[in-house]
């Protein structure tokens, strides 16, 4: 998991923390469907409401669960 800037999972992300984000739509991102159909996910926001780490969160999981994940920044 080298290609992460750091170590972050799904069960450390203060949901609590991010008012836009609904309990419900994380535990659908959580499932990863969206990647068996294919969906592209994009996630923004301003600087400090954790998207990195449920980026981080989500791709570990996908690892977990046997897809292949890279992760990059919009500036890679």
């Amino acid at each position: 998991m080298g290609s992460f800037p750091y170590y972050k999972t799904l069960d450390e992300f203060q949901l609590q923390e991010q008012p836009s984000l609904t309990k419900r739509q994380f535990h659908q991102l959580r499932e990863l469907s969206w990647l068996d159909q294919l969906f592209n996910l994009i996630l923004l926001g301003p600087p400090g409401v954790g998207k990195t780490h449920l980026a981080i969160g989500l791709g570990i999981e996908a690892i977990h669960q046997g897809y292949k994940v890279t992760f990059i920044t919009m500036e890679s």
